[in-house]
């Protein structure tokens, strides 16, 4: 009898165990079922990650996440004539300024265009866009993104070909001193100049004073509000070339330098005319390949 007791105990806990089990295993289903996203909220969810991936929108050392999501259009194409005219660019021999005595300070009146609200990330087209109305050309920024930027919307080049991204979202990348390098040759073939532009890379940052003390305005490369970079891997081109950014890539306009203040100005395209440290800047500057492009 008391084996009997004992069986049918058995029996009832493995039948409440088994219960319990089915209503868990139901329930789990349901929530698997309610956390399937609709239409709208995937929606939602990549408006919000595009905002928080932008490149250019960061003002903290704090990269964004690698798989930032690009705006689907067909990209401009670069024809051979435009690879052409980048080497063009790139391989002419600046003027040499460096024989001279340099002054302690000295400051060119540069007017600064803003790159927004219409190229929230295009400081790169923007910086340009000062150096040409410095000079003399009476050229709009929108007009030089339009007509003379290379553009690839999809990432089927790297940042010495074109500009990633679009220049007109929150979430395109940037561009490398080549391009812009290459849209100024461009503007300045159009207008039928006389002068020339080149591409600076490699100069040491002092050195690009000299150039400063004889009136000539510099595009060079730094951070957002001299936040720290990092480099990050993005992708792989059809050509099986890695490509790379530097998080919180800036691009600005040097426009004077002071060495008692160990201060330097440049125009900012989000920020106007601004005065940062000098050994900070040449900290990013340096970060960022040494890059520059003056036109002359």
């Amino acid at each position: 009898m008391r084996r009997r007791k004992l069986k049918i105990t058995n029996t009832l806990a493995f039948i409440a165990v088994l219960a319990t089990v089915v209503f868990i295993v139901s329930c789990s289903a349901k929530n698997k079922k309610d956390e399937i996203p609709t239409s709208q909220n995937v929606s939602s969810s990549s408006s919000d990650e595009k905002s928080m991936t932008s490149q250019k929108q960061q003002t903290t050392s704090e990269s964004p996440e690698s798989s930032q999501t690009l705006p689907k259009a067909e990209s401009k194409t670069i024809s051979a004539d435009d690879e052409l005219t980048q080497n063009a660019a790139v391989n002419a021999e600046p003027p040499q300024f460096n024989n001279g005595i340099l002054p302690d300070y000295y400051y060119i009146n540069v007017e600064p265009v803003y790159q927004n609200p219409e190229l929230p990330t295009g400081c790169e087209i923007t910086a340009l866009t000062t150096l040409l109305n410095y000079k003399g050309y009476y050229v709009d920024k929108l007009t030089m993104c339009d007509d003379f930027l290379n553009i690839d919307y999809n990432g089927n080049s790297s940042f010495y070909e074109a500009f990633i991204g679009d220049p007109r979202s929150g979430v395109g990348f940037g561009c490398y001193a080549p391009v812009i390098a290459d849209a100024a040759d461009k503007y300045l073939k159009y207008a039928d100049s006389d002068e020339n532009v080149f591409d600076m890379t490699g100069t040491e940052f002092d050195e690009l004073f000299y150039y400063i003390s004889n009136d000539c305005p510099v595009v060079v490369w730094a951070t957002m509000s001299l936040v720290p970079s990092e480099d990050r891997y993005c992708w792989t081109t059809p050509d099986g070339e890695e490509v790379w950014w530097h998080v919180n890539e800036h691009c600005m306009v040097l426009t004077g330098y002071d060495y008692t203040n160990e201060t330097v100005t440049v125009c900012d395209p989000l920020k106007g005319e601004m005065t940062y440290s000098m050994y900070a800047f040449k900290e990013r500057y340096d970060e960022l390949e040494m890059q520059s492009v003056i036109i002359y």
